[in-house]
């Protein structure tokens, strides 16, 4: 009875560890988010790769070792696409807030979010894709 309850425990602690793992991450995907989102992408024609490339790293630095960014158009046609992105399929939806994927055996949370851009009539043309790949 002794080990039950000792292996219940262990569980119970590796649950809660998880749990919490999980909500650092989408803190973290949050944060760089809304860093992006009050930067030059909402106004940046982005007609090169190079250009949404040094917004970023202009924003988030050194901070985007495992992370990625994924910018669709209104037709959901990849705009940019992140160097990190390499290991995400080409099919991943658009309109889901949070997705987690598996991805070759490693885990991939993303949040996906309307980039408004402020110089376009009409508003949100473009899709911010940002995730973790651990």
């Amino acid at each position: 009875m002794l080990l039950v309850a000792i292996g219940a425990v262990g569980v119970l602690q590796y649950l809660i560890f998880q749990a919490e793992q999980y909500r650092a991450i989408d803190q973290r995907l949050e944060s760089t988010a809304s860093l992006l989102l009050s930067s030059r992408l909402t106004t940046a024609e982005l007609k090169e790769f190079e250009e949404a490339d040094d917004i970023i790293e202009e924003v988030v630095g050194g901070e985007r070792l495992n992370q990625f960014v994924v910018i669709y158009d209104r037709k959901d046609s990849v705009v940019y696409r992140s160097k990190n992105a390499y290991l995400l399929p080409d099919d991943i939806l658009t309109k889901e807030k949070w997705q987690t994927l598996d991805v070759e055996g490693n885990y991939v949370r993303m949040i996906t979010l309307p980039l408004a851009q402020q110089n376009r009539p009409g508003g949100n043309r473009r899709t911010i894709q940002v995730g973790l790949i651990v």
